[in-house]
């Protein structure tokens, strides 16, 4: 029996990355810039990962963003956003100490208040599972300086630290989505994140692609490919 002949595959991904040729040399480094091409099976709708669990939404749009929190390759927390933390009251508190120099793709500087701000307008109201897993549980967020975020629950609570990468928990900058209705904001079509693209099409699929470029931290020294 013959094997199968596919005609069409729903769902494809296709990542186009250009590097410069220099003769002469083995190994390359990396360049900043270029365009990424993503074919994914759903028009995403919107560049917002904070209102959403919507896989289509994430794929596209996780790259712009950042948590306090990242995941290395055995799934173990690792810093991203936040620097170092460290956990008190046996679990019922979480402190976070943040990065300094950190911008937004704008140039407004990345503090505290964006942490708290997200978490109690966003991210535990429309985010479906952060609203599940932390709306019960939450006695409360303080943001005592820029750099340090404090999370306060009711009673111990174990599973934090791996709720808060880019996918369960992404920051928004709050001055960009203060006193709107974080649903509709014109950001959600033209976002202004963190991570490691800035430039993304706007409209129904199909999507034009436009040039991405990298923006990092001059004073950001970790050793992750983010920083």
């Amino acid at each position: 029996m013959r094997g199968r002949q596919w005609s069409a595959l729903p769902f494809c991904l296709l990542v186009a990355i250009t590097w410069p040729v220099v003769r002469g040399q083995a190994q390359e480094s990396p360049a900043r810039g270029g365009t990424l091409v993503v074919a994914i099976s759903a028009d995403p709708g919107h560049l917002n990962p904070a209102i959403t669990t919507s896989g289509a939404t994430h794929t596209a749009s996780e790259l712009m963003y950042n948590g306090l929190l990242g995941r290395d390759e055995r799934g173990d927390p690792v810093p991203d956003l936040a620097e170092s933390w460290t956990v008190e009251q046996g679990g019922a508190v979480y402190r976070f100490r943040l990065r300094d120099g950190v911008t937004w793709h704008d140039g407004t500087r990345f503090t505290a208040a964006d942490v708290k701000f997200t978490f109690e307008e966003i991210l535990v109201k429309f985010h479906a599972r952060t609203k599940a897993s932390l709306g019960g549980v939450l006695a409360g967020i303080d943001a005592p300086d820029d750099r340090t975020v404090v999370f306060r629950f009711k009673q111990p609570y174990a599973p934090l630290l791996f709720q808060l990468d880019a996918t369960e928990a992404p920051i928004l900058p709050r001055h960009i989505y203060q006193g709107s209705d974080p649903q509709t904001n014109a950001a959600n079509t033209s976002p202004g994140g963190r991570g490691r693209f800035d430039s993304f099409p706007t409209g129904r699929e199909p999507r034009s692609v436009l040039p991405a470029t990298r923006r990092t931290s001059s004073a950001a020294s970790h050793t992750s490919t983010r920083w």
